[in-house]
């Protein structure tokens, strides 16, 4: 024993050797509850469900954060790339502790919405707290644009008009469980209906619209009730409920933004809702276009986007339009026998006989090459537009 004492005392490498064996041996002792721990930490996790991403804004509340000694952390993957670890206890979201939350069972119902068996809890920054009083039993995203709407069989729930995520109850809606996004206003509002009503939301408003049995024009703002007709939660004065129709149907079903803009009764022509003033009912019609119908006539005037061109001639006009190229737009001409037109705008100088449209917003004719109603004057007749991803 001596002989090993004194070999070891003028041995300076064996004592470090020693030194490190022992310390990765009290280190071991001390996590070895939380290393067996990890190995269950996550294995009944439900896989997550996608939803779109709804931004949010930062939580100033106070968190408990992560553990200095992370050896028994073990961290969560998830298909937002949100930081997630666990030790099996609690879970940490960018190393600040989800107070309340179970981390053998969650999962996300968008970015910024996680659901366990007990609670509902909203991500923020880089924290999450949980949102009182709200059931999980069988609760859903309605909408998250551009307010983030809950609901479940008997609550609705929404951050309303709030700078961070702190929202509140809805208690206008009569049936929450059947609660549903009917479409998505170009501005971002959504329209809802459980059934029983309607309902607008926007980032400012919940509103219930005074409609008994509500009827949403496909693919656009319009909604027709027994006696009155409203555009984006406004209601249109005078219209005619009972003869009021859209003049064109946007041509993309599986596309929610609403694009159908004309419409009339038997009275009156609108746009967006609004009164055409100049506009004759009776022989108002749409030119065909592609995409969505910006364009339209009557016996007497040509129409963009519900504004009169002025001076177009309604027997010679034409729209131009090129063939549509991935990452490129075509612009909004037209012209007829005098001129040619950008939108409501007459192109000054141009040949309607020898004008053509190329990509990207940019034309020619014989003489010059255009871009909008902008004459390029040092541009080659024979500019060649190369197409970008806009």
């Amino acid at each position: 024993m001596m002989k090993i004492f004194r070999f070891l005392k003028n041995n300076p490498v064996v004592q470090a050797a020693l030194a490190i064996v022992l310390v990765l041996a009290v280190s071991f002792f001390m996590n070895r509850d939380s290393l067996e721990s990890v190995t269950t930490s996550v294995d009944n996790v439900e896989t997550p469900v996608v939803y779109p991403y709804a931004g949010s804004e930062p939580n100033p509340s106070p968190v408990s954060r992560l553990p200095s000694a992370t050896i028994g952390m073990r961290k969560i993957q998830n298909q937002y790339n949100i930081d997630l670890q666990t030790d099996a206890k609690s879970l940490y979201i960018y190393g600040n502790k989800v107070e309340g939350l179970d981390p053998n069972w969650f999962k996300f119902l968008t970015r910024d919405i996680l659901v366990d068996k007990k609670g509902v809890f909203f991500i923020q920054y880089l924290m999450a707290e949980k949102i009182e009083n709200l059931s999980p039993e069988n609760i859903r995203v309605v909408t998250n644009e551009p307010s983030i709407v809950l609901a479940n069989d008997t609550q609705v729930y929404g951050n309303i008009y709030h700078g961070y995520f702190k929202g509140r109850f809805i208690d206008i809606v009569e049936n929450p469980s059947k609660l549903a996004r009917v479409n998505r206003a170009e501005d971002g509002a959504s329209s809802l209906t459980d059934g029983k009503g309607l309902y607008v939301v926007t980032d400012q408003h919940f509103i219930r619209l005074p409609i008994v049995t509500p009827v949403v024009l496909k693919h656009s703002l319009y909604v027709r009730g027994d006696d009155n007709v409203y555009y984006d939660s406004v209601l249109i004065r005078d219209a005619d409920a009972r003869t009021f129709k859209l003049l064109n149907e946007y041509r993309f079903e599986d596309e929610v933004r609403p694009r159908a803009f004309y419409a009339q009764d038997a009275n009156k022509v609108y746009y967006k809702g609004k009164v055409i003033a100049e506009a004759d009912s009776d022989t108002f019609k749409l030119y065909p276009a592609r995409y969505y119908d910006e364009y339209a006539r009557d016996k007497a005037h040509v129409y963009y986007n519900g504004e009169v061109i002025p001076g177009a001639d309604v027997v010679s006009f034409v729209v131009l339009k090129t063939q549509q190229y991935e990452g490129c737009s075509d612009g909004s001409y037209s012209k007829d026998k005098n001129a040619v037109y950008f939108g409501t705008r007459k192109i000054i100088g141009a040949d309607p006989s020898s004008f053509e449209v190329l990509r990207n917003g940019y034309a020619r004719d014989a003489q010059h090459s255009y871009y909008g109603d902008i004459l390029m004057p040092d541009a080659p007749n024979e500019l060649e537009v190369v197409c970008y991803y806009a």
